[in-house]
């Protein structure tokens, strides 16, 4: 309801329904059409402007798929994360096949403006990384978004690479004390070891408690009998659902058992080759002089990250894919919206702001006085 001036001065508040509305809303449709092409237009310009991006994808799978130890997955993540592999990415394919155009910027650049374009390209390739972990599950996976297909693969899969690669070397670092490594390593191995154990022991208690309440549970049941006049009675019986559903179970879990007692043989394997490698090089100190010491370290260190780098595996390589992503569609759709709401919201205040009684219906309403007789203004 708003204020209006009747004929005698006096202020009155005009009532309106929501019958009046459409005819109301008609009367400002050239407005609500201004606004409405207006902001739809300034939408479709937002939407062109977006380029397509087409999504690499790869996984990574740290550790073995029935212990999957959440510290180990969580170092290997910072790992994949750390800054220093965008920027040898960048070094190992160059600009002209990560990021062209950069690339025509840098070859006319002064020294001190191509490192700030390689740090752009590597920050780039930073920014349209994304990796993901589900926990409970040894399994990383890695997306990188490009505007060129072929560029997307090829940059996830040099990533990759070079992830292996940079991790071997922090391992094999020369200032690294070798037994300490060994030592670390040991103890990771014996706390993935001691979770494997602790994780099979849960288990084979629930896989014993289940054959017990097998045991107990009939295979078949009755189901319902089929009494007829003067004939016998049948009973139908059928499989027992309980016990259909502990079977499953038993299953799953006599398959989970397996698996973690192959996960703890390997395991107990690597402690005693590590245990075995901190004992030689221990004799070694006792017995050779520096040289040979600062030899066998070497080796140690070859096979720690070999030892590590077998936890390691590159499930999915990245493929060029052949489906692009675009925020056309979206921006289009939440255009069309904003630009119709906009419209309408024009045109209710229009109408509001709007002198006088505009309907015969409206001036009855708001002065409760009957409707005689009606007449339309003619332009002078």
């Amino acid at each position: 309801m708003q204020k209006a001036r009747s004929s005698s001065n006096r202020t009155v508040r005009r009532r309106f329904a929501l019958s009046d509305l459409p005819a109301l809303l008609w009367r400002e449709r050239h407005l609500i059409s201004a606004v409405f092409l207006v902001v739809l237009g300034l939408g479709v310009l937002a939407a062109f402007a977006q380029k397509t991006s087409y999504q690499a994808q790869s996984s990574l799978l740290v550790g073995r798929a029935s212990v999957g130890s959440d510290q180990m997955l969580r170092s290997e993540i910072e790992i994949l994360g750390a800054g220093q592999l965008p920027l040898r990415v960048i070094e190992k394919l160059g600009l002209s096949r990560t990021y062209p155009q950069l690339a025509a910027q840098a070859a006319k650049a002064s020294p001190a403006e191509q490192r700030r374009i390689t740090g752009l390209a590597a920050q780039a390739i930073e920014q349209n990384l994304r990796i993901q972990s589900t926990p409970g599950t040894p399994v990383v996976r890695l997306t990188f978004n490009h505007r060129d297909p072929q560029a997307a693969a090829l940059i996830l899969n040099a990533l990759l690479e070079e992830y292996l690669i940079y991790r071997r070397s922090v391992l094999l670092a020369p200032a690294l004390d070798q037994q300490q490594a060994l030592s670390e390593l040991q103890a990771q191995i014996e706390q993935r070891r001691y979770e494997t154990e602790v994780e099979l022991q849960a288990r084979s208690a629930r896989l014993a408690a289940l054959n017990a309440q097998l045991g107990q549970v009939p295979r078949e049941v009755r189901l319902h009998r089929d009494v007829t006049t003067g004939g016998p009675t049948r009973t139908r019986t059928g499989v027992n659902p309980i016990y259909q559903v502990l079977q499953t179970e038993k299953i799953q879990l006599t398959s989970e058992v397996a698996a973690l007692k192959e996960a703890e043989a390997a395991l107990a394997g690597q402690v005693l080759e590590v245990v075995v490698r901190r004992q030689r090089l221990a004799g070694l100190e006792t017995q050779t002089g520096e040289l040979t010491v600062r030899e066998e370290q070497d080796r140690a260190a070859q096979e720690i990250a070999l030892l590590t780098n077998n936890d390691i595996r590159i499930v999915q390589r990245a493929a060029p894919p052949t489906r692009g992503m675009s925020l056309r569609m979206p921006i289009l759709a939440m255009s069309l919206l904003l630009a119709s709401l906009a419209g309408l919201g024009a045109g209710l205040v229009r109408m509001l702001l709007r002198p006088g009684l505009p309907t015969a219906q409206v001036a009855s309403r708001t002065l409760d006085l009957p409707i005689l007789g009606s007449a339309s203004m003619k332009p002078r």
